[in-house]
């Protein structure tokens, strides 16, 4: 199919819409509803080794990422020393409460009748951390990242689920 055609336009947008939904970035996955903390279900963006793939074409390389529990590590061999940067980013999810259109919808699909009280849909959203980029020597050590600028911006949105004191 010749680029540029109708045809080959659909296949780049669904092929975006597909990817965008897998790797968490969609436009759908800033707000979402699910019963438990989202670190029970979602995993995005998981670290994997560099591998072929041979079932595509004669030696194409692909990412390949296991999936054993929703924290992150990275290991690998270096010769000799050297400096390694790093810049990280993760999605970080917190809960806030429903929309008035999320609540009747949560209501509708959950409640054959209605009592005099009933549980608000918990929803979350999700909060995109990107940090300053970290410079270290290849050797054994720990290098804390600075949640306090998200977890204020957290605590200023009018929306978060506040519980206890």
């Amino acid at each position: 199919m010749p680029i540029g055609t109708p045809s080959n336009n659909f296949i780049e947008i669904m092929a975006e819409n597909v990817l965008s939904k897998l790797d968490g970035s969609h436009p759908d996955f800033s707000r979402l509803e699910v019963p438990d903390k989202p670190s029970k279900g979602i995993i995005l963006g998981t670290l994997g080794d560099s591998s072929k793939d041979y079932s595509v074409g004669i030696g194409t390389e692909r990412t390949l990422t296991s999936v054993k529990n929703n924290s992150m590590s990275v290991k690998f061999l270096a010769r000799g020393d050297g400096i390694l940067k790093v810049k990280p980013s993760l999605s970080l999810y917190y809960r806030v409460y429903p929309t008035w259109e999320e609540e009747r919808s949560y209501v509708k699909r959950t409640y054959d009748e209605l009592d005099k009280t009933v549980e608000l849909a918990r929803i979350w959203k999700k909060h995109e951390c990107h940090f300053e980029e970290i410079s270290f020597n290849l050797t054994p050590s720990e290098h804390p990242l600075d949640f306090k600028p998200f977890i204020h911006q957290i605590k200023s949105d009018k929306s978060t689920y506040k519980t206890g004191g």
